[in-house]
Parts: C-alpha cells; structure tokens; sequence
C-alpha cells in the first residue's frame, strides 16, 4: 500500500488542548485495549499527571 506523504506539525501542548487529548487518547485505548481508572486521572488533568510530574 501507498501512502501519499503528510505534513504533521508538533506543537507545545497547552491546556486549551485538554480536550482534544482526551478525545484521542480515550478513542485509541478503547480500540486497543480498556480505559481505566488510572488512565481517566491523566485525562482530567494532563498537565498536571504528564507535565508537571515529567519536570519534578
């Protein structure tokens, strides 16, 4: 198969992201596998749970 080639940007994440980080993330793990109390913390607040943590 062939694909045509795609321009993809990496942005900063910001915290106007939040839902669409949800949204991907969330649609991605209930294809795969199952969304879990755990990983719904990490939805909440991505910020804080990734990025701050990330930091310390």
């Amino acid at each position: 198969m062939k694909r045509d080639k795609t321009n993809v940007q990496i942005i900063p994440y910001e915290d106007s992201h939040r839902i669409a980080f949800k949204d991907i993330n969330y649609h991605w793990l209930t294809q795969y596998f199952e969304v879990t109390d755990y990983d719904k913390a990490f939805f909440e607040n991505p910020r804080k749970k990734i990025l701050d943590e990330s930091n310390v």
